[in-house]
């Protein structure tokens, strides 16, 4: 896992080295790792990796996450320029950058948060994943512009006064989550999933969608049943498999429902033969017949299976850990039982597939 972060100071003579502390906030997340670039008043950094820059064009990116379509983008690519790139990453998206422009953000496929600083062009794009698995908070006002994966690296740096964000919190205490792109502190946002911000380094911005999941609601199909669920299977099939890890130990959370069982089957139909972990986790006496039918699944797909119950006394007993590492408040308690699946998991693999998400 990786981290991004970036400010931009009202004039190069008020710069301070206040990347310092955005970086130092990130680095749970990448270890000791990081690498950060200036450019007249703008200080851009990561953690867990390494900035991508191109000399010749005065580029540069900072990218937390992962492509899935990289072949794919590689051939359009290739296609597009009519000039040999290799199958990297970092290079295939400044690549895309510099053919498409910002568009280049619909031809990418994955789970990612990233900045391109384009010194020729006069700007700095920010972006996040469809979804918005990655998160990125963002902070404009008193002519600094902050950035990064984390609301508590920009709280670091000692520029945003720790004031609550009255509406967010209104919000909270009535869907038990902060929605949409606020966040609980005053003045600053949550990029929404599918959207980019573009900086202009005259200190003037906007925000743009570049893709849509209500916009799929809006096409018809004369598709029988049937086929539907023949294309279904398809995708599922294809999404599974494209995400999977080429020769390192995968997992998967496994729980009495059909969303986590789905995902086991399609892994087992990804894997086939090959032997991968799926990690339970029940709360003593209150849902011991989801653990049986966890069990039950993993005996059908010949999972290894490792369980764990939580019993009352040790409930709360990472709450505070928990709390800081989600950045803001929800009113789940299930996320208790997340954050133990992922300590049990985290002792046999890096990489776990879930079902987390399918009922909504």
């Amino acid at each position: 896992m990786e981290g991004i972060a970036g400010i931009v100071y009202p004039d190069i003579f008020q710069m301070n080295n206040l990347s310092v502390p955005l970086l130092n906030a990130l680095k749970m997340r990448g270890g000791n790792v990081s690498d950060s670039y200036t450019f007249r008043n703008i200080e851009l950094g990561c953690v867990g990796t390494k900035l991508f820059i191109l000399p010749k064009k005065n580029i540069v990116l900072a990218f937390d996450g992962n492509l899935y379509n990289l072949k794919d983008l590689h051939k359009e690519l290739t296609k597009t320029i009519q000039a040999p790139l290799k199958l990297n990453v970092r290079e295939l998206i400044l690549a895309a950058y510099i053919c498409w422009g910002p568009s280049f953000l619909k031809y990418l496929d994955g789970d990612f948060a990233l900045a391109i600083l384009d010194q020729e062009k006069e700007r700095m794009i920010i972006a996040r994943d469809r979804i918005g698995k990655k998160p990125l908070y963002w902070y404009h006002q008193s002519h600094y512009f902050i950035f990064a994966s984390e609301l508590k690296a920009i709280l670091a740096t000692g520029v945003v006064a720790q004031t609550p964000a009255i509406d967010a919190f209104a919000a909270y205490l009535t869907f038990g989550y902060v929605p949409q792109d606020m966040s609980p502190i005053q003045n600053i946002c949550k990029l929404l999933p599918g959207h980019y911000l573009q900086l202009n380094f005259d200190g003037s911005k906007f925000i743009e969608s570049y893709w849509s999941y209500s916009s799929y609601f809006k096409k018809s199909s004369n598709d029988s049943k049937r086929t539907l669920l023949s294309q279904l299977d398809a995708l599922i099939y294809r999404s599974v498999e494209a995400r999977m890890p080429e020769n390192k130990p995968v997992g998967c959370f496994l729980s009495g429902g059909l969303g986590s069982a789905s995902i086991a089957y399609y892994m087992r139909k990804v894997l086939e033969e090959r032997p991968f972990a799926a990690f339970t986790v029940g709360f003593e006496k209150e849902n011991e017949e989801d653990v049986k039918a966890a069990k039950e699944t993993a005996q059908q797909f010949h999972l290894l299976h490792y369980t764990e119950q939580i019993p009352p006394s040790d409930l709360l007993s990472d709450l505070v850990k928990i709390i800081w590492y989600l950045d803001e408040p929800l009113a789940d308690p299930n996320i208790v039982a997340t954050w133990r699946l992922a300590k049990l998991a985290s002792t046999k693999t890096h990489t776990v597939f879930s079902g987390m998400g399918s009922d909504e």
